[in-house]
């Protein structure tokens, strides 16, 4: 019929009362894993047919040649990509590609620009059978409609990140931010501290402590100019671009401390105190858990024993800072909370690597 939607297994299924794995395997003539009986075999054949299922033949083939691809979405635009935002980008589609690759899984990088797009995305490759299933970031405070979709979908999932709906599958790390900020605390002593993040190239302001010591979960809430103007109140400015943003929109704060990647230590003026951070180890961490929970779950129908996958770090993944604006700054160790790791490889913004 002219404007009607194509018929999927899920609209099969839910006709004859059964799963839309069990229609996939009567309509592939598969046998063994699924039992069906003969009399329910020949009511899915026959309301397929009356409702004009066509199946699609690339889906088909890859079930037939066991070729599982796996989706992995995440908030990137062109725009933020060509302009060097996209560490975060660079540093995860590598290691869960690499990880799925190991386990015989392909994978298809899938942007998204907002929560609409990444749900009209996801539906348009599950709906044709070109997903064996997906990975997915999350956007703060605008995850709702992902959630629902993933619930109701059979399709196996993990979430990157902290949903709205606790229910929903998902894994994040957090970091132990008063013992990665300790160093520079007991000689710089406060009464507050914001973090400042960019989300989408737009500034937000997040009071420390943070609920579960994951900031995405902090409320947004602008200082006063008391603030800003005081040096008993640190802005933790997240990420090296910040400096550019803050200047951008006239805002000044007396007292900051960046907090960046050792890669982008040149851009750091060197007045401004900073802390590297190795963000690599959470992320091959993060990588491994998410790519067994789901592998598990897309080759063994296995549900992931828990909805929550949580990675704990402390200050072991720090590998430079300049806290005292001194050039000639000491080695200091920071060593993991059980004294397995420890790292000394601290350095000033002039020492630093430009490679």
């Amino acid at each position: 019929m002219k404007g009607r939607s194509r018929t999927t297994l899920k609209d099969i299924a839910e006709r004859c009362g059964v799963t839309p794995t069990a229609v996939s395997a009567v309509l592939n003539h598969s046998r063994g894993r699924i039992s069906c009986s003969l009399a329910r075999r020949a009511e899915i054949l026959r309301v397929a047919d009356e409702l004009g299922y066509r199946p699609n033949l690339l889906a088909r083939s890859m079930v037939v040649k066991r070729v599982p691809l796996v989706g992995v979405m995440l908030h990137l635009s062109e725009k933020d990509f060509n302009n060097g935002h996209n560490q975060y980008f660079m540093e995860l589609l590598p290691s869960l590609t690499f990880r799925f690759n190991a386990c015989a899984f392909e994978v298809l990088f899938i942007p998204y620009a907002d929560e609409k797009d990444q749900v009209r995305r996801l539906d348009s490759l599950s709906r044709n059978g070109l997903l064996g299933g997906v990975v997915s970031n999350i956007i703060p405070h605008s995850n709702t409609e992902i959630g629902t979709y993933l619930k109701k979908s059979e399709l196996p999932y993990m979430i990157l990140g902290y949903p709205d709906d606790r229910e929903l599958y998902h894994a994040f790390a957090t970091i132990d931010y008063a013992a990665l900020l300790s160093p520079y605390l007991k000689d710089h002593p406060v009464e507050q501290i914001y973090f400042v993040v960019s989300y989408t190239r737009q500034i937000k302001f997040l009071r420390h402590p943070f609920p579960d010591n994951y900031f995405w979960l902090a409320a947004k809430a602008f200082p006063t100019a008391a603030e800003f103007a005081s040096e008993r109140t640190l802005f933790v400015l997240m990420g090296s671009s910040i400096l550019e943003l803050l200047k951008h929109q006239g805002i000044r704060c007396r007292h900051q401390l960046v907090v960046g990647s050792p890669d982008k230590a040149k851009f750091i003026p060197e007045n401004i105190p900073y802390l590297l951070v190795d963000s690599s180890t959470f992320r091959e961490k993060l990588a491994d858990e998410v790519v067994a929970r789901l592998t598990h779950w897309m080759r063994d129908e296995h549900l992931p024993k828990s909805a929550q996958f949580k990675l704990n770090l402390g200050p072991e993944i720090t590998v430079g800072h300049n806290l005292s604006n001194n050039p000639n700054c000491k080695k200091v160790n920071f060593t993991q909370e059980k004294g397995a790791v420890s790292r000394a490889n601290f350095f000033s913004s002039e020492h630093i690597p430009t490679m």
